[in-house]
C-alpha cells in the first residue's frame, strides 16, 4: 500500500470502522455515494472506483477536503486494507 494511502486509513482501522469502510467497498448494493470516516471521506464513483480525500476540521468547526485526492480501483483498494490490517496485527 503507498504511503500516501496507508496514512490516510491509519485512524480507520479500528475494527468497527474498518468493517464499515469494507462493507461500503464492497457492497454490490452501494453503487454510488460517500463513507465519512474520522479523518478520511471515500467517494464511491461506481462499483469500480473511489476517491479519497483526507478530511480537515476547520477552526470554525466546518470541515475542508485536503486538495490532494486519490482515485484507486475498490478490488486493489479492497486487497490492499486487507493485507496492511493482517500486517498491523
Amino acid at each position: 500500500m503507498r504511503k500516501e494511502i496507508a496514512r490516510l486509513f491509519e485512524r480507520e482501522m479500528y475494527d468497527d470502522m474498518y468493517n464499515a469502510i469494507i462493507y461500503f467497498l464492497s457492497s454490490v448494493e452501494i453503487r454510488e455515494g460517500k463513507f465519512e470516516g474520522n479523518e478520511i471521506l471515500i467517494h464511491k464513483l461506481d462499483r469500480e472506483t473511489v476517491i479519497l480525500y483526507q478530511e480537515y476540521q476547520l477552526d470554525n468547526d466546518k470541515y475542508e477536503h485536503s486538495r490532494n485526492a486519490f482515485i484507486y480501483d475498490i478490488k486493489l483498494l479492497l486487497e490492499e486494507l486487507r493485507e496492511y490490517k493482517v500486517n498491523d496485527l
